[in-house]
């Protein structure tokens, strides 16, 4: 879930912008524990919104509970993201990148294949 946030604010800014700012999403998504960032409402954005210490873009910040919300629904289909991933046919890698574009909030671009080859 970190991984796939990361991704998301990297897009279109420096990342060591993003790098630098990174251990406050950490604390304040709930360490990007799914079940968790899942509960995040607009109210709690709209909060996110007015600290300084990350990149307040709503968009991208709106996608974090979105994805959470996802992830969760891959594990319960095939028991964890990362089996998801893996069982994925190689040779047919782009229909994951365009899975993750159409399914994912703000995956779209390079942001699935790049995602991809971060984890």
């Amino acid at each position: 879930m970190s991984t796939m946030a990361l991704r998301v604010f990297r897009a279109g800014l420096k990342h060591s912008l993003v790098d630098s700012k990174w251990p406050a999403f950490e604390e304040m998504f709930y360490r990007f524990d799914p079940e968790k960032v899942v509960l995040m409402g607009a109210d709690h954005l709209e909060r996110l919104m007015q600290d300084a210490r990350i990149i307040r873009h709503l968009g991208k910040l709106k996608s974090v509970p979105r994805n959470a919300q996802l992830i969760l629904d891959i594990e319960q289909e095939h028991g964890s993201f990362g089996t998801f991933i893996a069982q994925w046919p190689v040779v047919n890698i782009t229909g994951l990148w365009q899975y993750l574009a159409k399914h994912g909030n703000q995956m779209g671009g390079l942001s699935s294949p790049r995602f991809l080859r971060m984890i």
